[in-house]
Order: C-alpha cells, then sequence, then structure tokens
C-alpha cells in the first residue's frame, strides 16, 4: 500500500463528525494521487488504507469485521510479498517479536488480532511513520498527521537542524506535536498503548576473519536477499547507475542473480563530472539501456503555473521533501514519477557507504562533540538570536548518543560507524526512500538491518579507502569491477600510489581545519570547498516574483529564526522556505 491513516475515535465527535472533521488528513491522500483501497472501523479506531500510485497491490487481509493485517511500504516475509505472505505474517505474530528473523524491506504493519492492536515498522525506519503527540493520529504521512492537529508550535531545535542539514535528527520534528514513530519497538495501540522492546536478531561477522573470508561471508548474504528480489519482482525493476561504488554494486548483485533490469537511469551530479559519462561507457560496454536524466535543465513556466507545480510537489514529497526541500525546477519530481511508470520495484543503492569509512575521521576515539564539530558545525552567521551554537550542539550531541544507546560521550571506532546507517540512514536517506514506497515498491536493501550489522564488525583497515567494497564488487562481478569510477580508478585493481596517497592525506586532515574549512569554504550546493565567495545567482523559482506568488509578501514564521536574505547558498535557502509551508501549514 502506498500509504496509511489511523484515528483513534472520540467519545466527543459523533459518528456523522468524525470524517468531517479529519477531512483535510484524509484529503492528503487524494492530493498525493494515492487513491482509498479500504477502511476499517474498529471499536477503537478509524484506519484509512490507500493503494500507491502506480502498481496497486493487495496488501490487506481481513479474516474478521476486528482481525486484520495491513502493510504499507514494501514488506518481504517468508521470503515473499503479498497476501500469502502477509496472511503467514498474521499468524506468526506474537509480542515477543520472534516473527521479526523472517522480515525485509521497509514498511509499516498495523495488525488487529486477538482483541489488540499492534503497530511495527522496519528495524532502519527506513519507511517513515508519524504519531501526533498523543498517539491519536498515526500516518505514514507527516502532513495528514499535521493537517489533524489543533495546534502546532515550532521546535526550534528541528527546525535548525533540517534548514542546516537537510533531516531533523531523532525522533522529533520541527512541529513539537508531531514525533516519528520509534523503529526499536513494537507498537501496541489498543486496548491501552505501550511499548514492546524489539528482540535484537541480528548477526555481526569475526573480526578474524581475512579480507577475502569477509568477502565471501557478505557476498552471500546478499546474493541471498537479491534471489528474494528476483523471486518476487524478476526484471520488473529499476535502478541508478552511476560512477560510484554503491549503484555499481546494486547491478553486480542484480547481475549474478539474473536479474536484467528493465530500467537504468543517471542523473548530471555537480558534485561527480564525470558520473555520466563514466556510467556510460560501462552502459555501452555491457549492453545496457541507460536513460540521462538532465536535472540541471529548467522548466519553462510563469510564476503561477510553477505555484502549482510546487503545491503538487508538497504532497508528493510529504512536506519537507528529500535532502533539499521542495523548491526545484520541478525536473526532480517529473523523473521520480516517470520512474514508477517503467518498473514495478525501485532500487536504491543509499546506504552502501556501510562498507566504507564513510566519516573519514582520523581518530580510533572521538568524543560526541568532537564529532559533530567535524561534520555538523556550520556557518550559523544567518541566524536569529534563537539559535545558540552551545545548546545546538548539547542537543545534537544528547541525539547521538540516544541513536546508538550509548551514555558515554565518547565514541569508539564501531559506534562512530554506526552513526552512518543509525543517524544518516534513518533521519535522513529514510526520507528518500519513504517518497519512493508511496509511488511504487521501493528498497534499499543495503539499510536492511541484517546487513548494517555485519558492516559494522568490518575492520576500519577494510573499510578504508573503499577497499572493502571495492573487493566486494570484484569478487561478485570482475567483469563489472574493470570499468573506471569516477574516483579515478577502477575496482579490478585498485586505487593507484598517487590516488592513495591521496586518500590518505583527506583521512587525516586534524579534526580543527576540517572544521574551520566546512565553517568558512564549504558550498553546500556543490559539496565542495571554495575560496572565493560569490552571492548565488537565484534560479527562477527564488527571485521575488515566484516567491510572491507563493507567499503573497506575508510576513514569514521562519523569518523569527533565519535571516532570510542572509542565506548564501540555494539548497538553505530552500529548505526554509519549505519550512515555512510546513509551518504555515499554506498549502
Amino acid at each position: 500500500m502506498g500509504g496509511f491513516l489511523l484515528i483513534r475515535k472520540q467519545d466527543s465527535i459523533r459518528a456523522d463528525e468524525f470524517e468531517g472533521r479529519y477531512s483535510d488528513s484524509i484529503g492528503v491522500f487524494d492530493k498525493k494521487g494515492l487513491s482509498l483501497n479500504r477502511r476499517f472501523a474498529t471499536p477503537d479506531f478509524s484506519i484509512y488504507v490507500f493503494n500507491k500510485y502506480r502498481s496497486p497491490v493487495e496488501n490487506v487481509v481481513q479474516f474478521s469485521n476486528t482481525e486484520f493485517i495491513i502493510a504499507t511500504g514494501t514488506c518481504i516475509y517468508n521470503k515473499k510479498i503479498g497476501h500469502d505472505a502477509l496472511t503467514e505474517l498474521y499468524h506468526d505474530f506474537s509480542e515477543d517479536g520472534r516473527f521479526l528473523t523472517n522480515l525485509l524491506g521497509h514498511y509499516c504493519i498495523i495488525i488487529a488480532k486477538n482483541g489488540k492492536t499492534f503497530l511495527v515498522n522496519d528495524d532502519s525506519g527506513l519507511f517513515r511513520s508519524y504519531a501526533s503527540e498523543k498517539k491519536d493520529v498515526i500516518s505514514s504521512s507527516f502532513i495528514a498527521v499535521l493537517k489533524a492537529l489543533e495546534k502546532r508550535s515550532i521546535a526550534s531545535q528541528e527546525l535548525y537542524e533540517y534548514i542546516f542539514n537537510g533531516a531533523s535528527f531523532g525522533d522529533k520534528t520541527l512541529i513539537n506535536e508531531i514525533n516519528l514513530i520509534d523503529s526499536s519497538h513494537i507498537w501496541q495501540l489498543s486496548p491501552e498503548f505501550h511499548t514492546i522492546t524489539k528482540p535484537n536478531n541480528t548477526h555481526g561477522i569475526s573480526k578474524r576473519l581475512a579480507l577475502s573470508e569477509v568477502v565471501e561471508e557478505m557476498s552471500t548474504s546478499l546474493i541471498d536477499y537479491f534471489d528474494i528480489i528476483q523471486d518476487n519482482f524478476g526484471n520488473d525493476l529499476c535502478s541508478a547507475l552511476t560512477g560510484g561504488h554503491d549503484s555499481r554494486l546494486l547491478l553486480a548483485l542484480m547481475r549474478k542473480v539474473g536479474i536484467q533490469p528493465q530500467y537504468l537511469y543517471v542523473y548530471d551530479d555537480s558534485r561527480q563530472p564525470t558520473c555520466v559519462s563514466t556510467a556510460m561507457a560501462m552502459a555501452n560496454g555491457e549492453n545496457l539501456s541507460l536513460d540521462y536524466v538532465n536535472l540541471s535543465k529548467f522548466s519553462d513556466c510563469t510564476s503561477e503555473e510553477y505555484a502549482e507545480l510546487l503545491q503538487r510537489k508538497y504532497y508528493v514529497e510529504d512536506g519537507l521533501g528529500h535532502e533539499n526541500g521542495i523548491f526545484d525546477n520541478g525536473t526532480g519530481l517529473m523523473a521520480r514519477l516517470n520512474r514508477t511508470e517503467k518498473a514495478r520495484l525501485h532500487l536504491n543503492g543509499g546506504l552502501g557507504e556501510i562498507f566504507r569509512n564513510f566519516w573519514l575521521l582520523p581518530h580510533n576515539t572521538l568524543t560526541t562533540r568532537a564529532f559533530i564539530e567535524s561534520k555538523y558545525d556550520l556557518n550559523f552567521s544567518a541566524c536569529t538570536e534563537y539559535h545558540d551554537r552551545e545548546s545546538y550542539i548539547a542537543a545534537l550531541s544528547e541525539k547521538i548518543k540516544n541513536a546508538i544507546q550509548t551514555q558515554c560521550d565518547r565514541l569508539n571506532q564501531r559506534q562512530i560507524a554506526a552513526l552512518f546507517p543509525f543517524w544518516v540512514g534513518k533521519y535522513w536517506t529514510s526520507s528518500n526512500n519513504s517518497i519512493n514506497n508511496q509511488l511504487s515498491y521501493a528498497l534499499t536493501p543495503f539499510g536492511e538491518s541484517r546487513f548494517v550489522h555485519k558492516a559494522l564488525d568490518i575492520p576500519i583497515r577494510y573499510r578504508n579507502y573503499g577497499i572493502f567494497e571495492t573487493a566486494l564488487i570484484k569478487f561478485i562481478d570482475p567483469k563489472l569491477a574493470k570499468y573506471p569510477s569516477h574516483y579515478g580508478y577502477n575496482f579490478y585493481d585498485g586505487m593507484s600510489r598517487k590516488t592513495k596517497m591521496k586518500a590518505y592525506i583527506k583521512l587525516h586532515i586534524p579534526i580543527q581545519l576540517k572544521r574551520y574549512a566546512r565553517k568558512h569554504f564549504w558550498n553546500a550546493d556543490t559539496k565542495r570547498l571554495v575560496f572565493r565567495r560569490q552571492q548565488p545567482v537565484l534560479p527562477f523559482y527564488l527571485t521575488e516574483e515566484y516567491l510572491d506568488r507563493i507567499f503573497n509578501n506575508d510576513i514569514l514564521h521562519v523569518a523569527e529564526y533565519v535571516h532570510i536574505n542572509q542565506i548564501k547558498d540555494i539548497h538553505t535557502l530552500s529548505r526554509a522556505l519549505t519550512a515555512e509551508l510546513v509551518i504555515s501549514n499554506r498549502y
């Protein structure tokens, strides 16, 4: 299913008034393009279940008026999807969580059984679900919950996190009255609310193994997973192909199990200028069809047309969008929707960085403060007096400790690595995965908890310089490994001595120098250091003419928190304006 909305019944609202009271929340899904599949009325709840934008699937099984199972997102149980899988899951469900070992994918499941109602989402939290403060409205849609609130207030910490980093971290959102559903628990919703801690069913790998043995063990697990994908989707899937590690590893695994993906595509990327040419060379060499999608091409539209486009994007991308907010030229939305016509399952190579040293930090241990200063202590000069750097860093520090479940202020090497899946993955990557999952089936395979926990045991000496992932690609598909990458070397021969020396220097740059460079010379648009700052040339959709059409010259709520005119990069400005749309409930 593409989404759900669960509303707790209230004695103060008559049955004939109920749908009127929540009509705006219910209407969100129509504006997303998701049709209503089923409505359940239990003694405690009204539950609305909506089809995906494309590829409607029957992910609801009803056993009686009060006993049923609902799955949204992409749920795989006992290696199957659909009706049979959900029937087995319903019968196997138990409050001790033993059934979780057979679950894969990114999903939210609602089960009404034996007089109780439960909610379970995937361990990685890659399929987002939200709850109002009182747990009386729960949904896969942030803006559906937003529209159910009688009052809303701004969470300044989370607002700043979103504006400057593209995500709010932890289970809070930039609206105080809305929280993410915690993925580490099973939620019992009725007859009374309480949470049940999920058992830890994950297995690591031995740190004593040689590189070849670790590669073989990991590849076996990955190939088994892709066999399941092949059994359920065949070739009816699509994926990006770039010049990097992760999309190449996806393609290698597909080829290994006999999948010939229906659709491959490549985007231009200002951060990797050779991305398109590298992907094209690979596609030509392997006789693969590759679609080039030029996201930098500006659409020619009037301010009135853009306002209509933005409203559609607001609903499809659930208010906050992914990474850079929702203000752009519209080609990203069109590309996302077009992909749903090409294939039933969308694979994303995100979180493949679990196999590498993503953070590029030179120390074996770090304090949480040093970690934040190296990556998240940015240039906050555009902030008003509401922003206090010390308070901001302290709050992030506590969130980091909660994310990896530690009370200690000093992080060891494994905990630093864990911050990638449990921090970046859960609170940043998840938004993209959730948007895709309302449109069609969607998986981010490397975010599965079984791979994450194995990857955390890979010794740092193997993760440095991409050694492990390079060896993994070479082991699974040697021919594919021989094509150049946008790193300047291929994955069969590995780094040259010169390339490795450059990577060594980058890895060992002192944290304080990294912090200074990021604060004063970092360009958030290109993800590169620039040594001569220039006022950015605003794209058409951020010019006064277009913004006046959207905001009607109103005083912005976010102006209390940031000086809009002092924001120096386009993506940060987009996120600030996106936050304004949400806070003001403008659409």
